[in-house]
């Protein structure tokens, strides 16, 4: 399936124009950001030695605004327009799921998980469309579910990860959640009206170690 993820390659049709004349959010970029990150993660988006000069995105350290942000169906499939507008076909593509459940009658018996298995900087920082760091937009993903009168609908709980996922599932299917297992089950305090057990979450990126919390 496709999905926001390098290389962005937008359907034709109305989904290359999704976001047509909407003014993305500004980046999150400081000059000398690039030059700031540790040389460990400067090393894994090969940046070593590009501090001062990452063309074409960052020439010179200044932000390419015309290749970041360049019009989707310009031969291109690294700008920010290229991600959201493929963000906003997943979106559909998920929308009919959904319908075609309801529709069937299936709803209120299935669990549907929507989630992502990393984030991505999108030019923040002067990071490219990448994932390894240990920054926010790279660590903090979507993790939505939907299972009628079991898990409440439109509230936020905090917080998880997708350790928990394969326990959740299990619970749903009322199967027992084995000893060994790191993920903590979700539906079972979502259903009560608690949050999630989680309280830290732990990543890895080559050597490297990083927690993260529910404080944002």
């Amino acid at each position: 399936m496709i999905s926001p993820h390098p290389p962005n390659w937008v359907p034709a049709g109305q989904w290359r124009h999704a976001y047509d004349g909407v003014q993305l959010p500004p980046l999150n970029y400081a000059t000398g950001n690039i030059g700031e990150l540790p040389y460990q993660t400067r090393m894994l988006l090969g940046l070593l030695g590009k501090e001062h000069d990452d063309p074409p995105a960052f020439p010179q350290g200044v932000p390419n605004m015309s290749y970041i942000d360049a019009p989707t169906g310009y031969g291109t499939t690294t700008s920010r327009y290229d991600y959201y507008n493929q963000a906003a076909f997943v979106d559909s593509k998920l929308g009919e799921m959904m319908a075609f459940l309801d529709r069937k009658g299936l709803a209120d018996n299935t669990l549907v998980i929507f989630a992502s298995d990393h984030g991505s900087e999108l030019y923040d920082h002067g990071i490219n469309n990448d994932k390894h760091n240990f920054l926010d937009a790279s660590w903090r993903i979507p993790l939505i579910l939907r299972l009628p009168h079991r898990v409440p609908k439109g509230e936020t709980r905090s917080f998880a990860t997708t350790l928990d996922i394969t326990a959740t599932i299990a619970a749903a299917a009322g199967a027992p959640i084995p000893i060994g297992w790191q993920g903590f089950d979700l539906l079972g305090p979502l259903s009560q009206g608690h949050d999630s057990p989680r309280k830290v979450g732990i990543g890895t990126e080559y050597r490297a170690h990083a927690v993260v919390t529910p404080s944002w």
